[in-house]
This record gives C-alpha cells, sequence and structure tokens, in this order.
C-alpha cells in the first residue's frame, strides 16, 4: 500500500510461496496511521501509504484464487490489524510488527487469526503449522486455553448438581439459575472458540524467539537471515 509520488507501488505488493505443498499468497502492508516521525520518514522516501484495508479488499480476493492461504505481513498496531481483519473477509492470517509486543498465543478475529512480533526486527515469530486441508486455522495455545477453561466449567456444573440433589426445593432454585448460566457460559465458549478446537484446516503453533539470542545460535537461521535480498536504494 505504499505508493510513489507517481501513484505506482513503491515495493513488490505481494508474493506466492509453496511451503509444504501448501500455497501461501504473501500481501505486504504499512501503517497509514502516521506519528510524526513516520510521517518524515515517508516524506524522505517520497511514499505515501494508501488505506491497508482499501489495499487489501483489491487483493484479497486475487491472492485467494491462488493460494492456499492468506497471509498479510504488516507494519501494523493491533487495533489496524482487527480492523482489517473485520473488514476484508478471507484473510487467514495477520503477522504485525509495530507496536513492540509479541505474541505467546494468537488472537482471533472471525477467521483470521493476528499474531504480534515486537517491532524492528526484535523478534522472530515462528509459526509450526499442521496443514489438514480447506476451512480456518487454529491456534494451539487458544485451543489448551479453551479446554482447561472448559474442564473447568465441567467441574462447577457437577459440583452444582451435586448441591442442587442434596437441597431443599427454596434453596435449590440459587443453584438452578447459576446451573443454566454455568451452561451458556459454557456453550458461548465452547461456539467462540470452535475453530481452534476443532482447527479444519490445520494447527498453528506459534514461537516467539528474541534475534539476537537465535541467530548467532543457528545456523540455517543466520543463512536464510544472510540471504535476505537488501533494501532497493533510498528505501
Amino acid at each position: 500500500n505504499l505508493k510513489t509520488p507517481e501513484g505506482q507501488p513503491a515495493f513488490r505488493p505481494t508474493l506466492l510461496v509453496r511451503r509444504g505443498g501448501v500455497r501461501f499468497g504473501i500481501l505486504g502492508l504499512s501503517t497509514a496511521d502516521l506519528t510524526e516521525e513516520e510521517a518524515k520518514a515517508y516524506l524522505r522516501a517520497r511514499v505515501s501509504a494508501e488505506d491497508p484495508v482499501q489495499t487489501a479488499a483489491r487483493w484479497v480476493p486475487r491472492l485467494a484464487a491462488e493460494a492456499d492461504r492468506v497471509v498479510v505481513l504488516g507494519s501494523l498496531s493491533l487495533p489496524e490489524g482487527r480492523r482489517l481483519a473485520r473488514a476484508v473477509p478471507g484473510i487467514d492470517l495477520i503477522l504485525m510488527a509495530r507496536s513492540g509486543r509479541f505474541t505467546i498465543a494468537g488472537e482471533r478475529v472471525g477467521e483470521t487469526l493476528l499474531y504480534e512480533a515486537g517491532k524492528e526486527g526484535q523478534i522472530l515469530l515462528r509459526l509450526d503449522f499442521e496443514p489438514r486441508g480447506p476451512g480456518p486455522l487454529g491456534d494451539a495455545l487458544l485451543a489448551k486455553q479453551a479446554r482447561d477453561a472448559l474442564a473447568t466449567f465441567e467441574a462447577r456444573g457437577r459440583a452444582l448438581e451435586k448441591k442442587a440433589a442434596g437441597g431443599s426445593a427454596p434453596a435449590s432454585a440459587p443453584l438452578d439459575s447459576a446451573l443454566e448460566r454455568n451452561v451458556r457460559e459454557r456453550q458461548a465458549l465452547e461456539d467462540r472458540s470452535r475453530f481452534d478446537l476443532e482447527a479444519p484446516g490445520g494447527l498453528l503453533t506459534p514461537l516467539a524467539l528474541p534475534l539476537d539470542d537465535l541467530v548467532p545460535e543457528d545456523p540455517k537461521m543466520a543463512a536464510v537471515v544472510k540471504e535476505l535480498p537488501p533494501l532497493p536504494e533510498g528505501r
């Protein structure tokens, strides 16, 4: 979504790659909600930023037609990522690096998973992907959290049923209400977590790694970083 003064893309906007038999369509986006420092940097580089949602709405359907999974790599804040996920259907993953925070587990917005990876190359966010087929992806850590919470609801339900069975009719009314609320809340959690629990499209396991610690110790990663193409002059 970065444009030259002539209105042309400042960088290649998309990339198609195949890994492990899966075709990934990747779209690069940068924030249009600039700080003063970022605005000065854009001026120096002679680029401007289109609204990321407008750019994604134009490119995501094209990528979805050619790829199995659509991934956004963005210098975006979490609110921008959430807005993007709500506004543009068809995005499987949004990987962001702007706020300085990093993700332990993903955040789900509809069928899209959002992850943060620090900023300015602080963190390598590694996502181990177990493909399963079509459908939404699941996050292994979100699935574990959901299973733990569901187990808590089930234990609470058994305890309430035991109390209700041994009490008098007037005393059981509050317990019946608590049981109904427990069932509703459990069902709501199960509905919210169904993509992570079922993971029909595949399961993601995130791991955040500080680059300063990783690169010197991992020859493969050091080689990957060394082979990254340089930025074009003036960018």
